[in-house]
């Protein structure tokens, strides 16, 4: 035991050791230092990625409103209004009201008169409808 503390302090009494020591403490805190570094410019950046795509989400959706609102003050859209949510018509139009009981009907008849022909296949189901989500990822992913 006592040699080894000897062979230390030989060591340690070697200035090109202990230069060496100093050395590698250095350089090894320099590296650490300059990892994390990068690490918070690379967590910096993903944070500044994700802004701006919100910035330039909120871009949009502030020229689709002034788009949505320049036409809703055009003629057509307040006429549009008006017979949507007033009924109002304009002068020599007439107006048909069909129940909902007779709508059914037809579109059932003709369902049916579309598979006698062939033109609709049988196995074959309706796609189900997919939230506003899943069509954005279709969308993104070139899906359809």
């Amino acid at each position: 035991m006592m040699e080894r503390i000897l062979k230390i302090r030989d060591l340690l009494a070697d200035q090109r050791n202990v230069a060496f020591a100093v050395f590698l403490v250095i350089a090894l805190s320099i590296t650490w230092s300059t990892i994390n570094q990068i690490k918070l410019n690379y967590e910096l950046e993903q944070e500044a990625s994700t802004l701006r795509a919100e910035i330039e989400l909120l871009e949009i959706q502030n020229k689709t409103k002034v788009l949505e609102n320049e036409f809703l003050a055009t003629e057509y859209a307040q006429e549009l209004a008006a017979r949507r949510q007033l009924g109002l018509v304009s002068p020599g139009e007439q107006v048909l009201l069909i129940p909902q009981s007779k709508l059914d009907d037809e579109v059932q008849a003709f369902d049916s008169y579309r598979r006698q022909l062939g033109l609709v296949d049988e196995q074959s189901s309706p796609e189900p409808e997919l939230s506003n989500l899943e069509q954005w990822v279709r969308f993104f992913r070139g899906e359809r």
